[in-house]
């Protein structure tokens, strides 16, 4: 039996109730802020959704959608398939926000988010079946579980991860018209530029993937900045000249700077037009500023001995006014 069929009589066999008290026995209720969950199983591929308390945003990093994974222990597959081996079995779940920040409703649909993690799904079935050793490195290196000896091996399996998981879903997103890339400014703006292609568009995605990885570890294990620079590049030179190339690792830094460019030209009214509102709200303050009235005290405090007096006389102020 296959890893995906163990999934699949998984999937049909159980119910909502067994789900959520195996949730719960497992503390993944409470660790993910669930709130409700559904089994989705008229469809071609079923899945969980789970539905969790939590409010994000584009600056921090939004998601319309995530792929998570339980582990559930051998006890609950042998029934399913007496002759599984692991210890764990990766049950890939669906996760969506019960708060979703209006720009993310403008611009991104829960329907293609939902295919993006099936997609995700699918393709972690596929892994788990062609590597036996994935489960025990997943418990082992993810990002959530990396300590300062596991840094180098945990960079390894995210960025592999990244790499085996995201083109396909990525591509689908701009197959169905998501082609924009939104990158948050100040305060509530944000900037926004639209691929014109499906390679300019996966790039862009992919960095946007890569980039905060390198630096989170390096906010987590600053000491070793050196040795995650060199295992990221390591990293991804071995599995990025498919989408970036014969240089992967230059071609990513270049990518970012590609669209930081191209975010600016794009938004050049937009950016004047903030300007305009930054620049009135700065005179706004400098007004309200200049209009306060000047206390004794804060002039003594503020004007120099030796600099003119504020009276206009033409003498030093320790000649003229001060007291």
């Amino acid at each position: 039996m296959t890893y995906k069929d163990i999934y699949l009589k998984l999937i049909h066999k159980t119910n909502k109730e067994n789900l959520i008290r195996l949730f719960k026995e497992t503390d993944n209720w409470e660790r993910l802020n669930a709130i409700s969950l559904e089994i989705i199983g008229d469809q071609e591929l079923p899945y969980v959704l789970v539905t969790i308390d939590h409010q994000n945003n584009l600056r921090d990093g939004f998601f319309a959608s995530v792929m998570i994974g339980l582990y559930l222990e051998k006890e609950f597959i042998i029934e399913i398939d007496s002759s599984y081996e692991n210890e764990y079995f990766y049950l890939p779940i669906i996760a969506k926000p019960n708060k979703i920040p209006e720009i993310a409703k403008k611009y991104y649909s829960e329907e293609n988010a939902i295919k993006h993690e099936l997609i995700h799904i699918n393709d972690m079935l596929k892994w788990i079946e062609e590597d036996s050793d994935y489960i025990e490195k997943s418990i082992l290196y993810n990002q959530n579980a990396v300590t300062e000896d596991t840094v180098e091996k945990s960079i390894a399996f995210e960025i592999e991860k990244i790499f085996k998981l995201e083109p396909r879903a990525i591509e689908h997103d701009y197959e169905n018209g998501e082609n924009l890339i939104i990158q948050p400014f100040i305060d509530d703006q944000y900037l926004t530029y639209k691929c014109k292609t499906k390679e300019e568009f996966i790039k862009f995605k992919m960095a946007e993937y890569l980039l905060p990885l390198r630096q989170s570890y390096i906010d987590q294990f600053s000491e070793k900045t050196d040795t995650i620079e060199a295992s990221y590049l390591e990293t991804i030179n071995q599995y990025g000249n498919e989408i970036f190339g014969n240089e992967p690792y230059t071609e990513i830094e270049k990518v970012n700077s590609d669209l930081v460019s191209k975010l600016i030209t794009s938004n050049l009214n937009s950016l004047s037009t903030m300007k305009k509102r930054i620049s009135k709200s700065k005179i706004k303050h400098l007004k309200k500023e200049v209009s306060k009235p000047i206390k004794k005290d804060e002039i003594n405090n503020k004007i120099g001995r030796n600099a003119p007096c504020p009276c206009g006389s033409g003498k030093k102020y320790k000649k003229c006014c001060l007291p």
